[in-house]
């Protein structure tokens, strides 16, 4: 008796002092990301940009239930986003829906001769830049990491296309990017891509058109015509998830 009154003793004085684990109410809480799912992705040219392509998906509102519901709270889990205790500080909506797998790396492929040096098949990763956004500083720092996505350097066309939400509510682009955001910028050479700046990329909003990745060929074909473009994302989980679709050069 004595033993299991000084263990109560141990547990209360390390929940008052130290805390206890926080019980999550899934039901209840407002959490950041309201959706997690498994789209079908493709690539779609950027009109009047024949170096610029798109990743884009749809967005599907069907309600959790089951397996899906058990995924969602799992990967609320992993990626740190355990529930917004009050209301959210910044002037940003949440709701975020996002593509329910993280990416190890991508690799950009056309499936035919496109110079000399990238013959058919071969990797175009050297001639290419990738732009993203993603969640996970945000999402990992409990809600506070934000960024300015102005301080990128980033052109105004691929940060329309970064930010179409924002984009809408303000057609000059002035105000609405005047501030911080959490969806932070990712913008590297795709063969310089890390982990961590494939994860929890690309949130779609209501009302907007949501695009997974900007892709920018940093070199032109030798010939002018249509290029047949694969992107390959690897999933930390080792699958892939290929986008295809049709690039034009004049």
């Amino acid at each position: 008796m004595r033993r299991f009154l000084f263990l109560l003793f141990v547990v209360s004085f390390s929940c008052v002092f130290i805390g206890c684990p926080a019980k999550h109410h899934w039901e209840k809480e407002t959490f950041f990301i309201s959706k997690y799912f498994e789209p079908t992705l493709f690539v779609s040219q950027i009109e009047g940009a024949d170096t610029l392509f798109v990743v884009k998906y749809k967005v599907g509102n069907k309600d959790m239930k089951g397996e899906e519901w058990n995924k969602y709270k799992s990967l609320c889990v992993k990626h740190n986003d355990l529930g917004l205790s009050k209301p959210y500080k910044y002037s940003y909506e949440y709701g975020a829906k996002v593509v329910a797998w993280d990416f190890e790396k991508v690799e950009i492929k056309c499936l035919s001769d496109y110079d000399k040096e990238h013959l058919k098949g071969s990797s175009l990763n050297d001639i290419t830049t990738f732009y993203t956004t993603t969640l996970y500083p945000f999402l990992k720092s409990g809600y506070e990491k934000l960024a300015d996505p102005k301080s990128f350097g980033i052109p105004e066309t691929i940060l329309k296309l970064l930010y179409p939400a924002q984009w809408l509510h303000s057609p000059d682009f002035k105000f609405s990017l005047s501030s911080f955001f959490p969806n932070i910028p990712v913008v590297r050479r795709t063969s310089e891509l890390k982990k961590d700046d494939l994860m929890v990329i690309g949130g779609g909003y209501p009302n907007t058109v949501p695009h997974l990745a900007v892709i920018r060929l940093d070199k032109r074909p030798d010939k002018p015509g249509d290029y047949m473009i694969d992107v390959i994302f690897t999933t930390d989980e080792g699958g892939t998830i290929t986008a295809g679709g049709i690039v034009h050069f004049d």
